[in-house]
């Protein structure tokens, strides 16, 4: 349990202690104020564009510029990181009470808009509200909720959200739990990574001890908070295409991303002990889905 702590603590937070933006400023202003760190797949950022304050979901990253979801069929591409700041960090943020599909009524001072929740991610909700011209991202407290939706009205918005000619991946729980009892796959962080995890936290300059795997290493150095957690975190993010963090029932859709061969890794906890996931998936165009346990995880013995 320790273990499990320790290292879903450190991939769900320790992203948050990377380096950051503290301040953003229009594209126009005559002194610009730089992005720290850039940003990554999955985050939230505020920006301006046209003079406008707006809330975005990082889908892209080119180094010094990314491409952003703005609300439903508006993305925003190769933006400037520099003027970018990160509200959330991807796979932080704490689980949304709402749902893709929920009916939600929203006040922004003396305009009250009602529509349906497109996409959530973290504490922020993105909306469409038809009819009103507004679509975009608010926090998810902002709002009241007004119908819940059901499981198919919610997969068929997912899918319809997407930019055309990327995939979507879907995390199905397969564990079944007693009221109460916390979803092994539940409120955890899951990166989609291009690389496995050994790849990644080599590429980012990890390393373990020799004989020491290296889940166990990133555990030790986590729980003494050393600059090596840091490293073994910053590699995983570095490394991811996106990510999210999933609901208390262990249900979460990762924003889109191009087609291919990923990794999906996660650490949850299975009858007390951390239970690893780094599971090959290829994802195709469209809604893909893949279904988490034991058997396609890994057990971590202490």
């Amino acid at each position: 349990m320790k273990y499990a702590h320790s290292v879903a603590i450190c991939l769900a937070l320790l992203t948050v202690l990377l380096p950051g933006a503290a301040s953003f400023t229009n594209s126009s202003a005559a002194v610009p104020i730089p992005q720290a760190g850039g940003v990554s797949p999955g985050d939230i950022v505020e920006t301006n564009m046209n003079y406008q304050p707006v809330t975005g979901e990082v889908l892209r990253s080119y180094g010094n510029l990314a491409d952003l979801n703005l609300g439903q069929n508006n993305v925003g591409r190769y933006l400037e990181v520099q003027y970018m700041k990160v509200v959330q960090k991807a796979g932080t943020g704490g689980p949304s009470n709402y749902g893709v599909g929920d009916t939600v009524r929203r006040s922004n001072g003396s305009i009250v808009i009602t529509g349906r929740i497109l996409k959530t991610n973290g504490a922020y909700c993105e909306i469409d509200s038809s009819g009103s011209g507004f679509t975009g991202w608010s926090k998810c407290a902002e709002m009241k909720l007004i119908a819940k939706a059901a499981p198919e009205a919610a997969a068929a918005i997912t899918a319809a959200d997407a930019p055309p000619g990327t995939a979507v991946l879907t995390i199905v729980p397969g564990f079944t739990t007693q009221p109460g009892v916390p979803n092994p796959v539940g409120n955890h962080g899951f990166y989609l990574l291009k690389d496995n995890a050994e790849i990644a936290f080599a590429k980012g300059g990890f390393r373990a001890p020799q004989g020491t795997p290296i889940l166990n290493a990133m555990n030790s150095e986590c729980e003494k908070k050393t600059a090596d957690c840091k490293t073994a975190v910053a590699s995983i993010i570095a490394d991811s295409a996106t990510a999210v963090k999933t609901d208390a029932d262990g249900k979460a859709t990762m924003p889109p991303v191009p087609p291919g061969v990923y990794y999906l890794f996660g650490i949850g906890k299975y009858e007390g002990k951390p239970l690893m996931w780094n599971l090959k998936v290829q994802i195709k165009a469209g809604t893909n889905s893949v279904t988490l346990d034991q058997r396609n995880g890994t057990l971590i013995e202490h």
